[in-house]
């Protein structure tokens, strides 16, 4: 997590907060939602984890993964699980092994089978 937040991250919160309406590119959802969390936004928070579902791939899954626990993201956690769901044989050869070998990613398997 980051130990300090640009000024150009709190210009786009304080927009948030006073605008009430905000467009994420992916990059300010990550840095965001952890800002939104430690901050108490719950709505920002939304946002992001809006827009980090909407990008969901093998490729970043893992990150998102640690991004939804660091931050106790449920909505993000479920839309992950779906995913996985939905994607489970494409991702299991897709991943390598070492990677499978995560916790998180493990939880997340689960959660996924649990929905279903």
């Amino acid at each position: 997590m980051p130990e300090f937040v640009f000024i150009s991250q709190w210009i786009v919160i304080l927009e948030y907060i006073y605008l009430g309406k905000i467009v994420l590119k992916e990059q300010q959802a990550l840095d965001l939602i952890i800002l939104a969390d430690r901050y108490a936004i719950p709505h920002l928070k939304a946002e992001c984890e809006t827009c980090l579902s909407a990008n969901l791939n093998a490729g970043n899954l893992l990150e998102r993964i640690q991004i939804a626990e660091a931050v106790k993201a449920e909505k993000l956690e479920d839309n992950i699980a779906s995913f996985i769901g939905t994607n489970i044989h494409k991702l299991y050869g897709e991943m390598n092994i070492n990677s499978l070998q995560q916790p998180l990613l493990a939880k997340a398997m689960m959660k996924s089978l649990q929905n279903k």
